[in-house]
């Protein structure tokens, strides 16, 4: 019994994954394709506040390391510089590619939304009943009075689409690459139709072909909204259910489904370009850009001038690597982040000084001003060292000329 029940679970379990992973089926109503289309354009947004958010931990993440630099010892220094070197570009990069992202998705944006609220039309139009009906009311001939006309020709349908992307009824998997990606939306109106039915007499089943109006007769005509044109037959093969007597294109939407579709395309195909959800605490992230591996050349003792084609390589580069950053980089957050994290740093507090940690540095203001802190410290000591070096000198001149030398000068 428990290995039928394991079993059992088991069926269920790969039943509910292979369920989630179905991709979502063509949208087939006017709402719901408004419903797709914001659907698909709220993933990407996703992934482009994805990327904006990495790229805003990553400038952070840089700017720490720049605190770092200022207050700490120099083989800490020469571990940042290649990080930092990195950093910047990468971040640089995402901004810039950011930039182009919101353009395209303020382009989409514009798009889905003017496409949206035409289906949002359609779906009023389709649902209405509009209608002409003539009921003859004991005159046959339609002649001087009992005969009536009733009509919605000017109605709209109840049938409102929401402004989200609840109408989409479809929850499969929605993707923009790949054998699954989505296809360019249906406008699904492309004809209106003119259906007529005349019923001879007071019975509704009972047509008009070949028979005379009586005076219970009634005619009525209605238009239909569809995708495809029917074909017209003439008025004296009416019978009493509707059929089509004319046909006309309708296309409100032209070519704003392909464009729209287009431009989620194009933003999708920018968004997997960019690689800026990656963060610069990762050691592959920051060995893919070539400026990393020259400032790492550069910050080695010997090889300060170095510069672009006199990059360390073979076992010279790994050796400096495994120093500073462990074997392959595998000590790359333990032997540069934590200590940068770790590191001191210094903000005010009213009237005294307070000792935080860099990781506690969120904002650009506390950034700012620790690293100016540090700056004034490193600034003091120096200021120190230069007085503490000078009276030496003054005293060693002063005991020199007590001892008879008398050429020696304070410098």
């Amino acid at each position: 019994m428990k290995k039928f029940v394991r079993y059992w679970l088991l069926a269920i379990a790969n039943l509910a994954v292979l369920t989630a992973a179905e991709k979502a089926k063509p949208c087939n109503t006017n709402c719901g394709c408004a419903a797709r289309l914001r659907r698909r354009l709220a993933l990407l947004k996703n992934d482009l506040d994805d990327a904006k958010t990495a790229t805003q931990n990553n400038e952070r993440d840089m700017l720490k390391l720049i605190v770092a630099a200022i207050a700490t010892d120099d083989q800490t220094r020469a571990s940042i510089a290649p990080v930092l070197a990195a950093a910047g570009k990468i971040v640089q990069n995402c901004k810039d590619r950011l930039t182009d992202a919101d353009a395209k998705y303020a382009q989409a944006l514009a798009r889905t939304e003017q496409l949206a609220t035409i289906y949002s039309v359609q779906s009023r139009l389709q649902s209405s009943d509009r209608q002409l009906q003539i009921n003859l009311a004991n005159n046959a001939r339609l002649t001087g009075t009992n005969y009536a006309l009733a009509h919605t020709l000017a109605a709209l349908g109840a049938d409102n689409c929401k402004n989200t992307t609840e109408d989409d009824s479809d929850k499969g998997t929605i993707t923009e690459t790949g054998d699954d990606a989505e296809s360019a939306p249906n406008k699904l109106i492309n004809h209106v139709n003119l259906l007529g039915k005349c019923r001879g007499d007071g019975t509704d089943t009972n047509s008009c072909h070949g028979t005379a109006l009586t005076n219970d007769g009634k005619i009525h005509v209605k238009l239909e909204y569809a995708a495809d044109s029917k074909q017209a037959g003439d008025w004296p093969d009416m019978n009493a259910a509707h059929a089509p007597v004319g046909t006309q294109a309708f296309d409100l939407i032209g070519d704003k489904a392909s464009e729209t579709h287009y431009d989620l395309k194009e933003l999708a195909k920018i968004l997997a370009n960019m690689e800026c959800k990656q963060s610069i605490r990762s050691y592959s992230t920051i060995t893919s850009q070539q400026l990393y591996k020259l400032l790492l050349t550069k910050t080695t003792p010997g090889k300060e001038d170095a510069e672009s084609g006199d990059e360390l390589t073979g076992q010279e580069l790994k050796t400096v690597t495994a120093t500073r950053y462990g074997d392959d980089g595998k000590n790359f957050k333990a032997n540069l982040w934590d200590t940068i994290d770790n590191n001191p740093a210094y903000l005010g507090k009213q009237k005294t000084e307070d000792t935080t940690q860099v990781k506690k540095l969120e904002t650009l203001d506390k950034i700012g001003e620790a690293s100016a802190r540090a700056l004034v410290k490193q600034l003091k000591n120096k200021a120190t060292s230069k007085t503490e070096k000078t009276a030496k000198e003054t005293e060693k001149a002063t005991e020199d000329k007590k001892g008879g030398d008398n050429t020696a000068k304070p410098v």
